[in-house]
Formats: structure tokens, sequence, C-alpha cells
């Protein structure tokens, strides 16, 4: 088991954040998951915020987040460390983890909240 993970993008775009295996990702709690084209697209409605996964895997491997450690979750999932690695660096580069706050929004993205609420 490796002593953290590292999150790299897959678009050429080189961000590195190393994370201990003590990690604890604070998710929305009401999240939507839609199967799309042999993918699921993992849903945070009330904050305007999405991820997508490709296997279900990495689909374990995220709700296992909610409750866990990103290393309590690769141990109880069985989740590979490239899979666990995906999941992790969708949520950092979307910023998942969190609310996100108005004003980093696009104006499409307001119109989109305005339009839900």
């Amino acid at each position: 088991m490796p002593r953290g993970l590292t999150a790299k993008s897959k678009n050429g775009m080189r961000i590195k954040k190393e994370l201990s295996l003590s990690f604890r990702f604070h998710l929305p709690p009401v999240i939507d998951y839609v199967n799309y084209g042999g993918k699921t697209i993992v849903i945070a409605r009330e904050e305007g915020n999405w991820i997508v996964l490709d296997n279900a895997k990495q689909l374990s491997y995220f709700k296992s987040l909610r409750t866990q450690t990103i290393g309590e979750a690769m141990r109880s999932t069985g989740c590979s460390e490239e899979d666990a690695k995906w999941v992790v660096t969708q949520l950092i580069a979307r910023h998942f983890d969190g609310p996100v706050k108005r004003q980093e929004l696009t104006p499409v993205m307001q119109f989109a909240i305005i339009l839900d609420q």
C-alpha cells in the first residue's frame, strides 16, 4: 500500500497534489448518479458540480469516500491504486470536496442554479 496518492491530470496540464492515505474528503450531502455511455456521472446538484467515473470499482470507491479516508476506502473496496488516483484526481480537479463559491461559477452555471431554485 502506498503512503499516499498523487493526483495528476490526464489532459496535459500538470497539477500535482499529494494526499496522505489518512486524508478525508468532505463530499456534498446530496449526490445523484446517472449511468450514461458506460460511465457514471456523479452529480452534486445543490453545488452545481459533477465528476465522471469510468467503472464500478471507481464508483464503489467514491461512495466509500463519503465515510472513509482515501486509504480506508482503497482497502474496503479493493480499488486499484490507478482507479483510486482517477477518482481523487476528479475530486480535486472539480473542487468536489467543498462548496463551490458562487463567484467561482461561470455565468452559465449561475443561470442553471437560478433556474433550479
